[in-house]
């Protein structure tokens, strides 16, 4: 990939078929790369035709799951998202408004918003409580995956106006440079995978409490792994025990004070996903909420 300009984070894996040409391509983007039956890759990027689907160029997917979660009640979630594609989970989000839901850019980017649902009001995504359809992504024109995903927002529209009840309610924002103070309790959420990338895939919408991380420690260890931790981006984990993010929860909320304050980013490669020493990213919400309001409309 040095030879296309691109580089390889450890958060990415590559595949391909080396003696022909198949494989991944346009429109295929936020579909899943399957391992011996689990969701172990979301499709990324490949290099621009002819190497698309190449024999020398494999294909990058994000290696984005809760860990040691504990089943959410019901109602307790009600902007949680799942975005799915033929019935099959992908990326997590969470409902912003009547007509639009909230998630991360790379769930969608070079995505067409044909075959994309959002299923909201249930705690078992395969028993969506409401079902709407995709009919317009917005992403922020900042987003840039090869410089550690930063801007990593998205809007999507939906078909038709959610009906709010006591499972479906938008989420709250929080105010436009909301400061978020170190060790702050925060409840990240989603159907992603158990743990590892053999972990299974819950029926049950998990959350996990963990803790906003040191800012400064965060971008020193991501040092180790190649990657940078901008400003726009909020670190957060458990430091006693493995909990938090992993595959298939990218999209989703990180609720700090009742407020939408991070939308689940990336991770670092097992054994780092859901790390005691490598935090989860989370794109800083509260850096965004005036691009949000605005594209919204």
């Amino acid at each position: 990939m040095k030879k296309q300009g691109r580089t390889i984070h450890p958060t990415q894996i590559c595949a391909n078929d080396p003696l022909t040409r198949k494989g991944q391509c346009s429109g295929d983007s936020g579909g899943p790369l399957f391992v011996d039956g689990k969701l172990t890759g979301i499709v990324s990027w490949s290099t621009k035709d002819p190497y698309c689907a190449s024999t020398e160029y494999p294909g990058r997917s994000l290696s984005p799951r809760i860990v040691n979660g504990i089943d959410a009640k019901q109602g307790e979630i009600p902007f949680q998202v799942s975005l799915q594609r033929y019935g099959s989970h992908f990326c997590g989000g969470s409902v912003l408004n009547e007509n639009y839901v909230v998630t991360a850019a790379h769930c969608v980017e070079g995505s067409s918003p044909n075959g994309i649902s959002i299923v909201v009001g249930t705690l078992e995504y395969k028993r969506p409580g409401q079902t709407r359809k995709a009919v317009k992504i917005t992403i922020h024109e900042g987003f840039s995956p090869a410089n550690s995903y930063s801007n990593d927002v998205a809007l999507i529209k939906i078909n038709t106006p959610f009906k709010f009840n006591k499972l479906v309610q938008p989420v709250p924002l929080p105010d436009l440079h909301t400061k978020i103070a170190i060790n702050s309790t925060a409840v990240v959420s989603g159907w992603g995978r158990l743990g590892g990338a053999n972990g299974g895939i819950p029926d049950t919408l998990k959350k996990a409490q963990i803790w906003v991380a040191d800012p400064d420690y965060c971008r020193e260890v991501m040092k180790k792994q190649g990657m940078i931790i901008h400003p726009t981006q909020i670190c957060a984990n458990d430091p006693t025990t493995r909990r938090g993010q992993c595959n298939g929860d990218s999209g989703g909320p990180l609720i700090v004070n009742g407020k939408l304050t991070g939308i689940v980013s990336w991770s670092v490669k097992d054994p780092y996903c859901a790390s005691t020493e490598y935090p989860g990213v989370y794109t800083r919400v509260p850096e965004f909420v005036d691009w949000i309001l605005e594209h919204a409309v």
